[in-house]
């Protein structure tokens, strides 16, 4: 599933997840945008893991658009690197893979 961020028609404002109205301007139509990858901005290691959860960390991502977005990893991104970023059929964000350049 892909990721998608949210930009509304009105103002121009992005937002994940979808908002029922842009607290910007007050507007109700929003635009989808698909997004592929992302930015590492911060990472932090998950102190409680469910059993059987390949996660190991939170990461905070910034869209092209500069939308924040959290994501879970598997591995330890470096920070800056730019992330192939996806959704699962619960609507959770994850990395899935780190095989990007860390410079792209």
């Amino acid at each position: 599933m892909t990721l998608e961020i949210f930009t509304c028609r009105t103002c121009a404002a992005s937002y994940f997840p979808r908002r029922m109205r842009c607290p910007a301007c007050g507007g109700w139509d929003f635009d989808p945008q698909s997004v592929q990858t992302a930015r590492v901005v911060a990472v932090t290691t998950a102190n409680r893991i469910p059993p059987g959860c390949v996660f190991e960390f939170l990461v905070e991502l910034a869209t092209d658009s500069d939308v924040p977005v959290i994501a879970a990893a598997s591995a330890m991104p470096t920070i800056g690197a730019r992330v192939p970023v996806a959704r699962d059929e619960t609507g959770a964000v994850f990395i899935s893979s780190l095989s990007l350049d860390a410079t792209s």
